[in-house]
Formats: C-alpha cells, structure tokens, sequence
C-alpha cells in the first residue's frame, strides 16, 4: 500500500473522530436541554401545592445525577479523542506519511490540545466547570435542602434516609466530576515536567 492510500485511510479516520466528537457534543446539548425540560416539570408540579406534592422534588437529584454523569462521561470522551487527534494523527501519522513538518499541516487540534489539555488546567474552558458544578449539582442541593424544609411532618429517620440517599447520588456525579479534573491536573503536571525535562 502507497502512502497516498495510507493518508487517505488516516484522514478518513480523522474524519470519523471528528465526526465522533460532534455527536458526542450534540450528546451534552441533550443532556442538559432534556434535563431542563424534566426538571421544570417536576418543580411546577411541587409548586402547584409545596403541603403534598414535596416528595416529588426528590426525583430532581436523580434526575440531574443521571444526565449530570451523561454529560461528564461526553466531555471526558471528547478530550479524549481530541488528545488522539492531536497526538497521534496530526503530530505523528500524517507527518510521518507525508514527509512534511506537522506545523504546515493538520494543526488545529494540536494547538487546543496545547492550550487545554497540555497545558495548565487553568486554562481550561469555565463552561466544563461552570455547567456540572452550576448546573447539575447545585440543583440537587437546592431540592435536597427544599424537602427537608417542607418535610416537617415525617420522622426524623425517614428524613434522614431520604436525604441520605439522594445526598450519594449527588456524591456520585461530583466524585464523576473531581476524577475527571483530576485526572486533567495529573496529566497537566505531568506534561510541565516533561517540557521542563526537555529544555
């Protein structure tokens, strides 16, 4: 097989991830835009009547942790792909294929990744923390702290049981949360000490 073919096979696969990473996007844009819709149904039928109808702001953590670690889970895969491209594609097959310096090529991925993933967690877009830790987990508490409130009338035990409950499914999704940044903090460090190594 010539090296034309060989090309034409990478791009085909850089075509693909690409294509990967949008899905993925529209996947995230789902996640929020479904959990919006069945969220504010649940809160207009608690304030249709806060005496009787409490229990089902419960369902609102569920809700969010499902769709929460749906979104994390998109986000994580994204980056992931982002960082084959990068690396592995523009930096190394396609340069090596060609016989040409991969900054007169495929660059663009490279250069996100330089800023976003290599280089200091810092610069990470506000949308990946504001949407999880806005979005997704502050509502939660907000229903967790509402049905204790309006739940004056139930045991203690059962309160607490509840709360319990719902309280882990909200750890879940930031435990999801803290791994994900974690990881990029790790690798971030990682790649400083390696750039230091190398000059």
């Amino acid at each position: 097989m010539n090296n034309e073919k060989k090309v034409d096979i990478v791009l085909e696969e850089y075509k693909a991830l690409r294509a990967e990473t949008q899905s993925r996007s529209q996947k995230q844009f789902f996640s929020v835009s479904a959990s919006i819709i069945a969220v504010g149904t649940l809160i207009g039928i608690f304030l249709q009547n806060t005496a009787t109808n409490y229990p089902i702001i419960l369902i609102i953590p569920w809700v969010l942790t499902v769709f929460g670690i749906y979104w994390v889970d998109n986000a994580e895969s994204i980056r992931g792909i982002g960082k084959f491209i990068g690396d592995e594609i523009e930096k190394n097959k396609i340069p090596s294929l060609t016989g040409e310096d991969a900054k007169n090529l495929l660059t663009w991925q490279t250069s996100v990744n330089e800023k976003y993933i290599d280089g200091d967690i810092r610069d990470i877009p506000y949308i990946i923390i504001f949407i999880p830790l806005v979005y997704f987990i502050l509502p939660s508490v907000i229903a967790i702290i509402a049905f204790i409130y309006c739940a004056k009338q139930l045991s203690l035990i059962a309160i607490f049981s509840v709360v319990f409950i719902n309280s882990l499914l909200v750890g879940c999704l930031i435990y999801q949360l803290v791994g994900s940044f974690k990881r990029s903090y790790i690798k971030s460090l990682f790649n400083k000490k390696s750039n230091k190594k190398a000059l």
